[in-house]
Formats: structure tokens, C-alpha cells, sequence
């Protein structure tokens, strides 16, 4: 069992971390250039740059690969074949809880642009948003507390101290965190399905 969730987080998530690594060396790097330029700060090269970012995506899609993976596993045992619309709304809960809530509390950084703040809140949203929706999807008697957990942090967070951000940055990099959230939780059942297979 568990050398079956370990491959298949391991194929779910190098499925998705490449896609996403694709869309930000497309649609993010020259933006991230861009921004430590108008910044003054040392410019890194691309090809270093990306390195880094597919090997941190790599890590990323297979613990959280893994994770969900587990999660099918659980809910729909023996098979672990939950249906698509439910591997799509766990990768949305994904998105939210790791990415929409702390982005809205304090917006992605770029590189060296970073609000001394910043992962003290982010923990903070991350948590608050895991803990409001496991509350609104699972919680019975204490359901109507997941939706302040789940708003708290962006509205009571310190101001952003990002100088120089290119506009549109934050919503290039939602829009990419929510396709590689839709594309984690869509593929780790795929890959689970053709293991049972």
C-alpha cells in the first residue's frame, strides 16, 4: 500500500509540476526578470532560475501528490477511485487553502522582494483556510466557524511591501497555482485508476 501511494504521487505530481514549471517559464520568468531589474537587484540567469523552480515544483507535486493520494485511497478503499469531480474539487480545496488564501493575504513575492511579514501570514492563511474549509465540507456542529477561519487572514494582514511588481503578476500566478491544483488532484486519480487497472 504504501509503495503504491509513493508512485503514484511520485507520477501524479511530476505530471503536474512539469505543466506548471512550463506555464511559469512561459508566462512568470520574464515578468520575475522584469521586476528584479526595476529593483536593482542582481539577475540571476534564466536557465538557474528554472533549476531551481522545477526542482521546488518537483518537490511540492509529490508530497502533495502523495498526500491526496492517500486521501483517495481512504475515502474510496479498496480502490482509491474517487469520481473526477470529486479529485477536481480536492485539488480547488488544494488551491485555495495553499494558494488563493495566502496570495489575497499577502500577493506572491518576487525574488528578493519579500515582506519581512510575509511567512508568518502565510502560514497563518494556509492554516486558516485548511482548517475553514475541512470545517465547511466536514464539520457538523461547528460548521458556520469555517467561513470566518477561512476570511480572517486577508482582511486583518499587514499591507503588501512589494515594490516594483510587475501588474498582473498576481493573477499570472494564481491562474498557473490553479491549474497545477486542478491538474495535481485530476491526475494523481488517473494515475490511481491505471494502477488498479
Amino acid at each position: 500500500m504504501t509503495l503504491r501511494l509513493i508512485l503514484a504521487g511520485f507520477c501524479g505530481g511530476v505530471i503536474a509540476a512539469l505543466a506548471l514549471t512550463l506555464g511559469q517559464h512561459i508566462l512568470e520568468l520574464p515578468l520575475r526578470q522584469q521586476a528584479l531589474l526595476a529593483a536593482g537587484l542582481d539577475l540571476p540567469p534564466p536557465s538557474r532560475q528554472m533549476d531551481v523552480i522545477i526542482i521546488r515544483n518537483l518537490l511540492f507535486g509529490f508530497v502533495f501528490s502523495t498526500l491526496l493520494a492517500a486521501v483517495y485511497t481512504h475515502r474510496a478503499p479498496p480502490e482509491g477511485r474517487v469520481s473526477w469531480r470529486e479529485a477536481a474539487l480536492w485539488g480547488l480545496a488544494g488551491f485555495i487553502a495553499l494558494a488563493l488564501a495566502p496570495g489575497l493575504t499577502l500577493p506572491p513575492t518576487i525574488d528578493g522582494l519579500v515582506h519581512e511579514e510575509a511567512p508568518v501570514w502565510w502560514l497563518v492563511a494556509m492554516a486558516g483556510a485548511a482548517l475553514g474549509l475541512g470545517l465547511l465540507a466536514f464539520g457538523r456542529r461547528w460548521r458556520w466557524l469555517g467561513l470566518p477561519l477561512l476570511l480572517a487572514p486577508p482582511l486583518l494582514a499587514p499591507e503588501s511591501a512589494i515594490e516594483d511588481a510587475p501588474e498582473g503578476f498576481l493573477y499570472v500566478d494564481l491562474a498557473l497555482d490553479l491549474g497545477f491544483w486542478l491538474l495535481l488532484g485530476l491526475a494523481t486519480a488517473w494515475v490511481l485508476r491505471r494502477m488498479n487497472r
